[in-house]
Order: C-alpha cells, then structure tokens, then sequence
C-alpha cells in the first residue's frame, strides 16, 4: 500500500517547509499542486487485484474516504492546529481504517494489526 501513501506524499519529513508559504493560501486556496485522487484510486483498484481488498468493494469510494480525511487533516495543519506528526498519524489512520474496513479475509489480520498497534488518531 505504500503506493497510496505516495499518492498523498505521505513519508517522514515531507510537510518540512517555509510555514507561510504553505499556511498563507496565497494561491487562491491550493495547497497542492495536484490532487492525489487519481492516485489514490489507482492504488485502491491495484490492492484490489492483488487480493488485498475484497473484490465487491467499491475502491473510488474508498479513496475518497482517504481524501476526504487527508484534506481534513490538511487544513489543520495548514491553520496550525496540528504539527507534522499528527498530519502524518491521521492520514495514515484514514488509511488504515478503509485498509480494515474493506481487507480481504486472507489479508484481514494484517489489515487490521496497525489499528490494534498504533490505536486511534484521537
């Protein structure tokens, strides 16, 4: 799945930059040059194949899920309600709560083993 988190760029030390240049919204609101939700389906659909995610679920949805949290996430960060870690902690438990909702019953208890380790994004 780490191609869903490359979909958001999500990796250790990736929100490291000038505050206001982000923080300002300066460019009519975008923070982002372009929105990972392509992505994000493309990664969905390929768990799906591989058997990762069950076969009757709907992997757009699931991606928009992860957005919408991520993009959530995001205008915390953005209006510095949350620091780097905790963007990244939420996102990823967006992640993993679609991951387990929607895991295949061979890969189930994978799935679910980072909501049982890592606990709630609180």
């Amino acid at each position: 799945m780490s191609s869903v988190l490359n979909a958001w760029g999500i990796r250790p030390g990736l929100f490291v930059h000038p505050c206001e240049r982000v923080r300002g919204w300066e460019a009519g609101g975008r923070v982002l040059d372009r929105s990972p939700l392509v992505r994000l389906r493309r990664a969905m659909a390929q768990a799906r194949t591989q058997g990762l995610l069950r076969a009757d679920v709907e992997t757009d949805a699931l991606a928009a899920v992860v957005s919408a949290a991520c993009v959530g996430a995001l205008h915390q960060w953005v209006a510095g309600r949350i620091d780097d870690e905790r963007f990244l902690a939420q996102a990823l438990f967006a992640l993993d709560v679609v991951l387990a909702a929607a895991a295949a019953d061979p890969h189930r208890d994978q799935l679910l083993a980072p909501l049982r380790t890592r606990g709630g994004a609180e």
